[in-house]
């Protein structure tokens, strides 16, 4: 777990918002998009205290980081009207040193505590991909050079430094599962497609807070499970989930990385393990019913359903579909999180 900074001052604690800076304009004028840069612009290097700073890969990650949520207009617009796209955080690690990880969760739009972001990236730590220094005054020197080269008006970051994956190319296989199914249950409208999105996000934040680095933490004398991501699928259950949305899709590269074992789950992007869910769920026989599942999802999905009757349906999906053997604990959460649904 994360260690709280507490060797020097916590005013030496870099935390900042990323491009939190005022755009001052007048009110009929537009906006310039955030974060965007010119490709004639010079390489990205700038002089800082007389020297050039060029970032290390690692360091390129962050830059990364804040462009691609740039791109996915997934920013988090603050009540002064700032925006934040990275939240640079620095932890202190088990080993004494000090790492500088994103502490905004694009994908639930919220902050992270320090402990939440380690456990969120703790992988990606483990495997080198963000910067990490030996002093937490390094850190903070390096970040706030960091922060200046992103806010730089000619600076151009270099999205080729780190390749993009297969994974990381745009991906259509959600949709074209989606269409499918809800063809298929005669609901493909935008407020059915609404639903499935209500249905993974509850579900997702009651097994994992919707963290996709998850991994099962045993509670009391429980034995650690091999559950992981965001739904927590166990390894016994992955190929299955796979086999269920290639049957519409036929092989998609991800998949195929994943059910050969050169990837992880949790290598997977929030969609792509959201893709696994869809494909999962809406095919499989749920509670050992035929055609039970069929008339869960359509009382999901039909207009006239109450709010009652949607969540009773998202209910039934996890219980009998999703998690077969939920505790006392699992239910009390079911019930909590069902209940601020806000439908």
């Amino acid at each position: 777990m994360a260690i709280k900074l507490s060797t020097f001052d916590v005013n030496d604690i870099l935390k900042w918002k990323d491009i939190e800076k005022e755009i001052t304009r007048q009110p009929s004028e537009t906006p310039p998009p955030l974060g965007t840069t010119n490709p004639n612009d010079k390489p990205n290097i700038i002089k800082l205290s007389k020297q050039e700073f060029k970032p290390t890969k690692q360091e390129q990650e962050i830059i990364n980081y804040h462009i691609d949520t740039v791109k996915q207009d997934k920013q988090l617009i603050n009540e002064d009207g700032s925006v934040t796209t990275v939240y640079n955080t620095g932890i202190k690690t088990p080993d004494g040193k000090f790492v500088s990880v994103p502490g905004y969760n694009r994908e639930t739009g919220k902050i992270m505590s320090e402990e939440e972001a380690y456990n969120y990236w703790q992988k990606d730590i483990e495997a080198g991909k963000f910067p990490i220094y030996d002093t937490g005054e390094e850190l903070n020197r390096r970040s706030q050079e960091l922060h200046k080269l992103i806010e730089a008006p000619d600076i151009t970051p270099d999205l080729d430094l780190i390749p993009k994956t297969s994974m990381q190319a745009q991906d259509t296989t959600q949709d074209s599962l989606i269409n499918t199914h809800l063809d298929r249950l005669g609901f493909n409208t935008d407020d059915a497609r609404g639903r499935l999105d209500i249905l993974a996000n509850t579900i997702s934040e009651i097994e994992s807070n919707n963290n996709p680095k998850a991994v099962n933490i045993p509670q009391k004398d429980k034995e650690q499970t091999s559950a992981k991501g965001m739904f927590q699928y166990v390894d016994g259950s992955i190929n299955p989930a796979i086999n269920r949305v290639e049957k519409y899709t036929g092989e998609v590269e991800w998949l195929k990385d994943l059910k050969e074992g050169k990837i992880d789950i949790r290598d997977l992007t929030p969609e792509q393990q959201t893709t696994l869910f869809f494909g999962d769920i809406l095919e499989k026989t749920i509670g050992g019913k035929s055609g039970y599942g069929d008339k869960l999802f359509k009382q999901l999905l039909d207009p006239n359903s109450t709010p009652e009757q949607i969540k009773d349906a998202i209910r039934k999906l996890y219980y009998e579909g999703h998690h077969t053997a939920p505790d006392e604990a699992t239910k009390k959460r079911v019930e909590n999180i069902l209940n601020k649904l806000e439908l």
